[in-house]
């Protein structure tokens, strides 16, 4: 699975590497969705059949949403790039 969202971040559009050849959204995003899990005890395919309720709790008013808006909002939007996968597949 962790394969098949990066593919789809690339073919939706969002970037590997800057102009100047550093890893960029891709690779932001990937790396984002690993640590969720982490967070969350839970594998790739867990967060899957989880997300609406962990998207909840990283947004705003959810319990972890210092978390989700940290780093320019990567976390969130990691995890919204990955409900829009979810729901694709």
């Amino acid at each position: 699975m962790e394969k098949q969202f990066y593919d789809y971040l690339v073919a939706h559009g969002k970037k590997e590497y800057t102009a100047s050849g550093r890893k960029s959204t891709v690779y932001s995003y990937y790396n984002r969705i690993n640590k969720i899990c982490e967070r969350e005890s839970m594998t790739w395919e867990q967060l899957a059949e989880n997300i609406e309720s962990i998207l909840l709790k990283y947004d705003v008013g959810g319990a972890e949403e210092a978390y989700g808006m940290s780093s320019s909002k990567t976390p969130i939007n990691a995890l919204r790039s990955f409900a829009d996968f979810v729901s694709e597949r």
